[in-house]
């Protein structure tokens, strides 16, 4: 019954997390030899607990369950900004172009801008709980909260 969160990859950096333990940015050295991996940083200050982190190339962006969001530098592993929600995250941010979108337990769908310093675009309630991740195919996001799934779309103009 136990859930935890996957490991992120982005331009040749694995950033791997989980609560009660030490998240480490490990570096991917590609050789005549093959893969050789290094720990390149490490970061115990705030932890995913299920959502699975993701990267844009540049940073790291987390969720916990507490409701802290979380921007690391890929690179260094400097935490960039951290930005306390009401409510903590199950659900993982997933990344469309220049923008993250995660849900937090209370329903509410967050957009937030990537980069270095936090920029909320907007935050919509779905009605309800929401603990999955959200999916996009073809234009559109499917949210499943408790009791609904959502398919959300562009108006035709």
């Amino acid at each position: 019954g136990e859930v935890a969160p996957s490991p992120a990859y982005s331009n040749g950096m694995v950033f791997a997390a989980n609560e009660y333990a030490t998240a480490a940015g490990i570096q991917l050295d590609k050789s005549d030899g093959g893969v050789t991996p290094k720990i390149a940083w490490e970061f115990d200050e705030l932890l995913p607990e299920v959502s699975s982190p993701v990267g844009d190339g540049e940073r790291f962006y987390f969720g916990t369950a507490s409701g802290a969001f979380v921007c690391l530098d890929a690179k260094s592993g400097e935490k960039l900004w951290e930005h306390e929600f009401d409510e903590g995250f199950y659900s993982s941010p997933v990344l469309v172009g220049d923008r993250l979108y995660v849900a937090d337990k209370g329903g509410n769908m967050h957009i937030v801008q990537t980069g270095p310093t936090f920029n909320l675009i907007g935050s919509r309630f779905m009605g309800e709980g929401t603990f999955a991740t959200p999916a996009f195919m073809d234009g559109r996001i499917y949210v499943r909260t408790e009791k609904h799934l959502y398919c959300i779309e562009q108006a035709n103009a």
